[in-house]
């Protein structure tokens, strides 16, 4: 009788030793991937239970639980109470995740610093699909954005764009009420409730809108910044231009844009830099300021293009401003001579007879060349003087005056001569009576 009893509880032993590693490779899951070592070699685990239930409280059995944490993955399914164990590092976040073929969860559960004996449930919901048909008053709508959010949720479910057909298919998903989101750049954003189970299918109607966008252009060069009147302003999405207006003699203007989108926008004007800016619009309108300056330019003038060699020339050096610029390296044929004071001007040597071009340069900045011309001075040529040739002494001869000229006053006849005789004495008659 002894015999037996002792046969008995050794048979009972080694049945317990036999059991102990079955149960713990069917209710725990192992870790996988590098553990951290304590004093034994081993990690310092714990035990999580997980708790996969449906929405309506039920078990869900036969799940495939994935658990990741910083040591690795555990894999493991549940068992028909819907019940698993999975060793997991002490203190580790870790992340859950559940697959089913009839439940679905949009998200993973997360878990916080895990403990001793810790539980998590998991809830699952029935699998559905949502369609959703976006049109306005034209038709289909294609390339609009749909979301579905589950409220009481602040995350996205599920997101995509409708096709040419203005048709679109989430996913599966979990089961329950969605806020379906649709919005499209130029369309107000338009938001509706649906209620998905199994396959539900939805239309959503947009309409056009479009906002105010005001753009004022100014010049800050100066103290106090100038409207700037001409100003190209153009609005473009996708690389093309779909809008633009010219900023009137305030240096504003206003264009009108479809909501919603994100746009570029570029300023130009002749002779002023480009400016480009990128906004999002939403369903409110915008206004700009785009402060813009001349493109830096140097100008030179000579007072003189014609100057004797060894004198020199007054040369002066303006900005796109016409603003004299002071400290501007001038160069002749290609050779510094100087710099510009702060009248912007500097007296360039010419040294000899021929053509110098003369530029400015500052900061990166080179004027144009102007030419002047070296000229010599004029030298005067002695001119020959011509050989005396004799000449015949010529014979006397008596002629009579011409005009019957006397009294030795050429031109004048016989009569004349007479008159102006007795107009003389006259005249000396009327002094000597003055005098007496």
């Amino acid at each position: 009788m002894v015999r037996l009893t002792v046969l008995a509880v050794v048979c009972a032993v080694v049945a317990s030793v036999v059991a102990a590693p079955v149960a713990a490779a069917v209710d725990v899951g192992t870790v996988d991937g590098n553990a951290d070592a304590e004093g034994d070699g081993e990690a310092d685990l714990v035990t999580l239970t997980i708790k996969v239930r449906t929405d309506n409280g039920e078990t869900v059995g036969g799940a495939d639980v994935t658990v990741s944490h910083s040591q690795g993955t555990n894999e493991t399914r549940t068992r028909a109470n819907g019940n698993t164990l999975v060793d997991v590092p002490r203190g580790d976040d870790v992340t859950i995740e559940v697959d089913h073929g009839d439940y679905i969860r949009n998200f993973p559960v997360t878990v916080s610093s895990v403990g001793e004996n810790e539980e998590v449930v998991v809830t699952m919901y029935p699998r559905a699909t949502a369609q959703v048909n976006v049109e306005d008053e034209s038709g289909p709508v294609e390339d609009a954005k749909v979301t579905l959010t589950k409220l009481g949720r602040n995350r996205v479910a599920a997101e995509g764009r409708t096709d040419g057909n203005g048709f679109w298919q989430s996913d599966q998903i979990e089961a329950g009420t969605y806020q379906v989101a649709v919005v499209k750049t130029g369309y107000s954003r338009t938001v509706t409730e649906l209620e998905v189970r199994d396959l539900v299918s939805t239309t959503v109607t947009v309409e056009e809108t479009t906002v105010q966008v005001r753009v004022r252009v100014v010049d800050d060069h100066f103290q106090s910044p100038e409207p700037i009147e001409g100003a190209n302003v153009a609005i473009e999405l996708g690389g093309q231009t779909v809008k633009q207006a010219v900023t009137g003699s305030n240096g504003n203007t206003r264009i009108s844009v479809g909501v919603n989108g994100q746009y570029k926008i570029r300023v130009t004007k002749d002779g002023y830099q480009t400016v480009e800016d990128e906004f999002i619009l939403g369903e409110e309108g915008k206004e700009f300021t785009y402060r813009i300056n001349r493109e830096r330019s140097l100008s030179l003038t000579a007072v003189n293009n014609r100057v004797l060699a060894g004198e020199s020339v007054l040369v002066r050096v303006k900005n796109a401003y016409g603003e004299r610029v002071e400290g501007a390296t001038i160069t002749r044929n290609g050779t510094e001579v100087g710099s510009t004071d702060a009248e912007g001007e500097l007296q360039v040597s010419i040294p000899d007879a021929g053509t110098f071009e003369i530029s400015a340069s500052k900061d990166g900045v080179t004027s144009d060349g102007v030419i002047v011309q070296g000229q010599r001075a004029a030298t005067e040529t002695p001119t020959e003087t011509p050989t005396a040739t004799p000449t015949e002494t010529p014979t006397a001869t008596t002629t009579t005056p011409e005009n019957d000229s006397v009294l030795g006053l050429p031109g004048f006849g016989t009569v004349t001569a007479a008159l102006a005789v007795l107009l003389a004495l006259a005249a000396l008659a009327v002094r000597s009576r003055h005098r007496s």
